[in-house]
């Protein structure tokens, strides 16, 4: 298959993620744009400075602050390498909805047994199942199944952005908008894909 350009959906938070998301747009992960990465980059950011700015007139500073890892701000948890975020890939087999109803792990061994729901299966960009691996089982873990799967550094630097801000744009809807999604569930996805790698 030829190699294409890596880049990531507009918006990852679609009804397959959250099924009462209404502002949710479907996406096609086999073509995605450069320029689709970039947006969702800054919708990620604006939502972020919405959600601070909320919790600073709720006077709840203690509110936000756990989210990110000690000594790291959300500008560093957005970024990404101009080299891992132009980087091409080769488009691969994709579950494309992985999250952790889907996933089945073996609770003694933590292995994993097995994957359901395989109805959104597509061609694209491995780092679209690495963004659902990073707010499943957490972005370290990902890394680590992603280096086992022979993906590199690129990959996982893009599915883990992608996982923080898809994260961060469905937490602003719970709160600004009528997204009425379990905003205890977005909040430890949103946890789980800061994580450091």
């Amino acid at each position: 298959m030829p190699r294409q350009k890596a880049t990531s959906p507009t918006c990852l938070s679609s009804s397959k993620r959250h099924p009462s998301n209404e502002h949710a747009q479907q996406q096609d992960y086999s073509t995605p744009s450069l320029s689709s990465f970039f947006k969702l980059r800054q919708r990620a950011r604006a939502a972020w400075q919405r959600l601070i700015s909320r919790n600073n007139k709720n006077n709840n500073d203690s509110h936000l602050e756990h989210l990110l890892p000690r000594g790291q701000d959300m500008d560093q948890a957005l970024h990404i390498s101009e080299a891992d975020a132009h980087a091409t890939y080769t488009p691969v087999f994709l579950h494309a909805d992985l999250k952790g109803e889907h996933i089945f792990v073996d609770p003694d061994t933590g292995r994993l047994t097995g994957v359901i729901d395989w109805s959104d299966a597509c061609v694209g960009d491995p780092a679209v199942d690495i963004h659902g691996l990073a707010i499943s089982v957490g972005a370290a873990a990902a890394a680590r199944i992603a280096a086992e799967a022979g993906y590199g550094c690129d990959v996982v630097a893009r599915g883990t952005v992608m996982a923080r801000c898809d994260s961060l744009i469905c937490l602003d809807a719970i709160l600004h908008q009528d997204d009425d999604s379990p905003e205890w569930l977005v909040r430890v996805q949103l946890q789980r894909a800061l994580e450091r790698v």
